[in-house]
């Protein structure tokens, strides 16, 4: 009998043991910090203002009636693209097919950037005929 309670007292403590260092791993994950590495704006080409001409230079849109007006500069590493699963294209290319846009019923403006900087890591175009 002593011998049976001291292997239940055994596992019982081995059990507890568990738990809290489960408990601790899940407390640990639950606390991580979040760090946001890109935000993104969701535009209609009305409501670019101006559109960057060459790499360094500024795409300037208002995202809505009451939102202030954003500079978001464009570098040589941004990445543009005619529609989503895409291949890249370049700056000029996006721009003549934005030009030629008139004929479609809706052009999206997808502006992915670094919140920190505010950097263009993409712009995409979404063409909806």
């Amino acid at each position: 009998m002593q011998i049976s309670n001291n292997r239940k007292s055994r596992a019982l403590s081995a059990l507890l043991t568990l738990l809290v260092l489960t408990l601790l791993m899940l407390w640990g994950t639950a606390h991580a910090t979040l760090q946001i590495i890109e935000e993104a704006l969701e535009l209609r080409t009305a409501q670019v203002m101006s559109w960057p001409l060459q790499p360094g230079s500024a795409i300037v849109v208002k995202p809505c009636e009451s939102c202030a007006i954003k500079s978001l500069r464009t570098t040589s590493s941004t990445r543009y693209a005619a529609g989503f699963d895409e291949p890249d294209i370049t700056l000029k290319e996006l721009l003549r097919i934005k030009d030629r846009g008139a004929g479609y019923q809706q052009i999206g403006v997808m502006v992915f950037y670094d919140p920190e900087t505010l950097t263009v890591n993409r712009l995409i175009l979404d063409i909806q005929s």
